[in-house]
């Protein structure tokens, strides 16, 4: 009789389990209903030769990126800088900066 119980609570515990895994995602993915991205962003990575940083502002209808370029030994640091206002680039500087 014992295993007859088992057996019967079985699919009663797999339809709950379901249930909450569902409304746990639903309830995830109803947190993230801004799908815009912040005035201000800052992000980088370090790679085998240097670690690249980035910076983007948004204002109004202008996007201004930063990224800048840092070697771990030798060379120079560089950075670039692109200015969009609407759909049009409007900016582009390179600048690199040597030791003396």
């Amino acid at each position: 009789m014992n295993s007859f119980i088992e057996g019967a609570r079985q699919p009663l515990l797999s339809v709950w389990r379901r249930a909450f895994l569902f409304s746990g995602a639903l309830l995830l993915t109803a947190c993230s209903h801004n799908a815009s991205p912040p005035p201000f962003t800052a992000s980088g990575f370090a790679g085998d030769h240097g670690a690249v940083r980035i910076w983007r502002k948004d204002t109004n209808d202008e996007v201004h990126l930063l990224s800048v370029f840092s070697p771990w030994h030798s060379g120079s640091t560089t950075t670039s800088e692109y200015r969009w206002q609407g759909d049009t680039l409007s900016l582009i500087e390179l600048n690199i900066y040597s030791k003396p």
